[in-house]
């Protein structure tokens, strides 16, 4: 099936609620809907542009994570977003399509693991957190970024940093990626490193 968006307006989570994923069979056809694909119109968009281009934009109006607006299953019936299995260290200067392509990788080589789950759900920040303000608990006070994402790396128990280009990873030259993975080690969670195919 399609991707689609829920019709109702999404409901808050309460504090400590499974933070949420979406599937690779969702973030493919994403990618298709938007013209993310080789050959696309948008092949070359990064991370951070489908984030200001296309998340906040469709999420603006509702104040919300983009997750929190996506209803539907795929064509084997599974569900597009679920409780996140997979926390994703990705910098946003990367080609959105080359982050799922190497999720993709990753589905297609864990497969006939046996500690891998059998649905993947990836959280991605762009994807899974609000972007338009701070996480907030049900006191209405904002909560540490930190402990957003301490909460779904210790949820997932495994992280996925996305490195490219091989001979030069821009992860580890990136803050935000250096802390994500501090906080994936300090969590204890399984620490998995991907590259798209070529």
């Amino acid at each position: 099936g399609e991707a689609k968006l829920v019709e109702e307006a999404p409901q808050p989570k309460p504090a400590g609620s499974d933070v949420l994923g979406l599937s690779l069979p969702f973030l493919k056809s994403f990618c298709s809907k938007n013209e993310i694909t080789k050959n696309g119109a948008k092949h070359c968009i990064s991370t951070g542009e489908v984030m200001s281009e296309i998340i906040k934009p469709l999420t603006q109006a509702e104040g919300c994570a983009y997750v929190d607006l996506v209803g539907g299953k795929s064509a084997d019936g599974t569900p597009h977003a679920g409780p996140a299995t997979h926390y994703c260290i990705h910098a946003h200067l990367y080609r959105f399509v080359d982050l799922v392509a190497a999720l993709h990788a990753h589905v297609r080589e864990s497969i006939t693991l046996d500690d891998e789950p059998k649905v993947a759900y990836f959280f991605i920040d762009i994807l899974s957190m609000n972007q338009h303000s701070l996480p907030w608990d049900p006191d209405g006070e904002a909560r540490p970024v930190h402990e957003v994402l301490s909460q779904a790396i210790k949820q997932t128990g495994r992280t996925i940093f996305v490195m490219l280009p091989w001979e030069r990873p821009i992860g580890f030259t990136r803050v935000w990626c250096l802390f994500e993975l501090i906080l994936s080690i300090s969590n204890r969670a399984d620490l998995l490193i991907r590259l798209p195919d070529k």
